[in-house]
């Protein structure tokens, strides 16, 4: 798979084919990103300043799911960064604001829910080790999430209009 602006490219065996607002359901948003979980279903991200940002999966056999803010008010800004972790959760980067986690029936945004215990809110990317452990990379540094605890693994000082951005990944 591959994203475009208005579009998904798909390579199957060879063939090149696309999603598109004409030959789909798929939103006319910019497509922001994209991911695959466990069960090969594609998980799109679109959004802009104008529409309402949406999240859609497509199954393996082309059926079409569509998750908007009306429906799960967290849905705002989202990012380019899918993450699936061992607990069948799904994960999409919620820029500047966060993380969205989707538990198979509602959406929540646990860092901004925890905004007390968590320094840093805007997120550029979410992955996990093997024990489970969520990893939040910002632009202040890591913060780390097992069993309910959070954790700063590194903040470093806050500059203020900072937009670097930031990604995590495991050997």
């Amino acid at each position: 798979y591959a994203m475009s602006i208005d579009k998904v490219y798909t390579i199957d065996n060879g063939v090149l084919s696309e999603y598109n607002t004409t030959n789909s359901p798929l939103s006319p948003n910019t497509v922001s990103g994209l991911g695959i979980d466990g069960n090969d279903n594609l998980w799109i991200s679109t959004g802009d300043f104008t529409l309402p940002n949406v999240v859609q999966t497509v199954t393996p056999d082309g059926t079409w799911t569509t998750y908007t803010a009306a429906d799960h008010p967290v849905i705002d800004r989202l990012g380019r960064d899918f993450h699936f972790d061992e607990e069948g959760n799904v994960w999409v980067v919620n820029n500047p604001i966060g993380a969205l986690k989707f538990d198979g029936t509602v959406w929540t945004n646990p860092i901004l829910d925890n905004r007390d215990e968590i320094t840093n809110l805007s997120v550029h990317s979410i992955k996990s080790d093997k024990e489970g452990k969520m990893y939040f990379a910002h632009e202040y540094g890591i913060t780390t999430l097992l069993d309910g605890e959070w954790e700063n693994f590194i903040n470093e000082e806050v500059i203020t209009n900072n937009s670097q951005d930031t990604s995590i990944d495991f050997d």
